[in-house]
C-alpha cells in the first residue's frame, strides 16, 4: 500500500522532505523563504516558489531506471548545492542542504533497491523479497 513519508530537518521546523511511495515523488520543502531566484535549464527537478506563502518546493519523480534515477538525484543535489551557495538570498542553509541531499540519496537508494528486488523476484520466484514496500528512515 503506497504511503507518504515526511521527515523534518533536525532542529528546523520549516524544512522537510516528503516521499510518496506510490507515485515515487520526492519533495523538499522550505517554508520561510521570502526571496527566491528560480533556476533555469532543469531537466528533472521541478521548482515551485509560492511568494505569498514564502514557500519553495523542489520535486521530482524517481525513475525506475537506475541510471535515470542517478541523473535525477545528481541534478537535485547540484541544485541544492547551488542554492546553498546563495543562501543569503534563498535561505537554503548548510544544515538544510546536507539534510536534503542525504534524504534524496536515501530515497533514490530505497527505490533502486526495491526495483532490483522486484526484478529479482520476477526472475526467480523462489527468492524471498525482503522489502515489504514500506519506506522508512
Amino acid at each position: 500500500m503506497p504511503k507518504t513519508i515526511k521527515n523534518n530537518c533536525p532542529g528546523d521546523e520549516n524544512a522537510y522532505v516528503e516521499f510518496d511511495s506510490g507515485s515515487k515523488i520526492f519533495r523538499a520543502v522550505v517554508q520561510d523563504v521570502e526571496f527566491f531566484d528560480t533556476p533555469t535549464a532543469l531537466t528533472h527537478v521541478k521548482v515551485d516558489f509560492n511568494r505569498d506563502e514564502a514557500r519553495v518546493e523542489l520535486s521530482f519523480v524517481i525513475s525506475d531506471n537506475q541510471s535515470v534515477a542517478k541523473n535525477q538525484a545528481s541534478e537535485f543535489q547540484n541544485l541544492v548545492g547551488k542554492l546553498n551557495a546563495t543562501s543569503f538570498l534563498n535561505q537554503f542553509y548548510l544544515s538544510r542542504t546536507d539534510f536534503f541531499q542525504k534524504q534524496c540519496k536515501h530515497f533514490v537508494g530505497l527505490t533502486s533497491n526495491a526495483s532490483s528486488e522486484k526484478k529479482s523476484s520476477i526472475t526467480n520466484p523462489h527468492e524471498s523479497n525482503s522489502h515489504n514496500g514500506n519506506f522508512a528512515f
